[in-house]
């Protein structure tokens, strides 16, 4: 990253560049734009302008003798705010933990999937990162309640037909049930379950968010991706075994690899290391 543009960073964002420029063997390009394509979900069921967004570009499509780039695009300042995100330059960071994940963490990315229309693989991807990346603000120095879904979308909510979910239907309930931690958050998470308990669908969604509250907190980071990728799939009754996830090797190699059969990893409750198991296939 430039010098002049990192000089504007909090410290534990300087580290945070610094970590992931070092894995990558390449420096993060920061640069404006007009207008980025996409809206982001409002908290009231809406969009919003998306601000920022981050590229990883890998192999011939990084055009480069390192076969990567990292890249952050904004739309006017790197220190901007946009709900939920009420502090400058969090926004930034929310983009540079997404590359963290992929470069450093070497999490999979979905790279090919059953695509039914209304189960976009992009989508899938980004709500199962958030529910990672949200959770690390206050490890950087960010101090700002979670509220990602407002008690007004619940409120409103009106179903097609009872008993079927679609993956906004999904992504509302897990970031209410697992990203709200406002004054308020009990209240919105309240308002869901009647929703969801009106439309014939307050136990299966349940039993997701709990497996995805337990994954996002494992240690073990590559296989709790894979857990909570098959989780999506399995859950919209699409065949997991489809599924191909791209993952970054130690040595910077990009493979193209399956779901495993059986996904164990490990959890640390009250000091034990516990194992969870997922057929995936």
């Amino acid at each position: 990253m430039e010098a002049k543009l990192k000089q504007q960073l909090p410290g534990t964002l300087q580290v945070l560049v610094d970590e992931i420029e070092t894995a990558a063997g390449v420096e993060i390009e920061v640069g404006q734009v007009a207008a980025i394509a996409g809206l982001l979900p409002g908290r009231y069921g809406g969009a919003a302008p998306t601000p920022m967004q981050a590229t990883l570009c890998f192999g011939a499509d990084a055009k480069n003798a390192q076969g990567i780039r990292l890249i952050v695009n904004h739309t006017g300042d790197i220190a901007a705010c946009q709900l939920p995100y009420s502090v400058p330059y969090a926004v930034f960071f929310h983009e540079l933990m997404h590359l963290r994940r992929y470069v450093v963490d070497r999490v999979p990315i979905i790279a090919t999937a059953p695509e039914p229309v209304k189960l976009p693989r992009a989508a899938v991807e980004n709500m199962l990162e958030h529910q990672v990346i949200e959770r690390q603000y206050r490890q950087y120095g960010f101090d700002f309640p979670l509220y990602t879904v407002a008690r007004q979308a619940w409120d409103t909510f009106v179903q097609a037909e009872v008993g079927t979910c679609n993956l906004a239907i999904l992504q509302a309930w897990t970031e209410t049930q697992l990203l709200n931690d406002t004054d308020v958050g009990e209240e919105v998470r309240q308002a869901a379950e009647v929703a969801m308990e009106r439309a014939g669908l307050l136990s299966l969604l349940r039993a997701f968010s709990d497996n995805v509250a337990w994954l996002a907190k494992s240690p073990d980071l590559v296989a709790a991706k894979q857990a909570m990728v098959a989780l999506v799939y399995a859950f919209f009754g699409q065949p997991v075994g489809d599924v191909l996830m791209l993952h970054r090797s130690s040595t910077g190699e990009w493979t193209n690899n399956r779901l495993p059969r059986q996904i164990r990893l490990r959890a640390t409750a009250r000091g034990e290391m516990k194992v969870f198991q997922l057929r995936a296939g």
